[in-house]
């Protein structure tokens, strides 16, 4: 899975400088195993986007969730991507924390 991070001040509405969210990128890192290789289950990657007019999201396969017989197709890719969502939300606010901070 791939998750595309905003890394650029047009994604936060120009409230931050470009200085501001690389030290945010940098301090987040240092935080926290989020964007460590190694750290997850899964393999994820990790795209900042440097540039605007990209979507801010995750991709990820649905070959990634791997075959259940009690969950229905359909209803593990519904709950990956509400999981994965709210995964995607969480970093960009713990980013944009350590701007206001």
């Amino acid at each position: 899975m791939t998750f595309f991070l905003p890394a650029h001040p047009s994604y936060f509405q120009r409230r931050y400088t470009q200085e501001q969210i690389d030290n945010a990128i940098r301090s987040y890192r240092l935080l926290s195993d989020r964007f460590c290789e190694g750290g997850s289950p899964f393999d994820c990657r990790y795209v900042f986007l440097r540039e605007p007019g990209k979507s801010v999201s995750v991709r990820f396969d649905s070959s990634e969730l791997g075959a259940s017989p009690h969950f229905p197709k359909q209803l593990r890719l519904d709950k990956a991507r509400k999981i994965l969502g709210d995964e995607l939300n969480r970093m960009v606010a713990n980013l944009e924390a350590l701007m206001d901070d």
